[in-house]
């Protein structure tokens, strides 16, 4: 799964909540794809470029 730091509060359980949309408790993250994550995150991120560079190098180091 990604990590980037997020201010608390409002920030943050906007992401959650974005990322439990996405993905939902219960799913078997060990069947999501980095392509998956990767088209996940450009949609969670759009309007936050610092924090979609932030996923896309996690995601380059994990092998997208």
């Amino acid at each position: 799964m990604l990590c980037v730091a997020v201010k608390a509060g409002t920030e943050h359980n906007t992401f959650t909540n974005a990322w439990r949309d996405a993905i939902p408790y219960g799913t078997n993250v060990a069947t999501v794809t980095l392509e998956q994550l990767w088209m996940h995150a450009q949609a969670i991120y759009a309007n936050y470029p610092a924090l979609l560079e932030a996923a896309k190098v996690q995601l380059l180091h994990a092998g997208v």
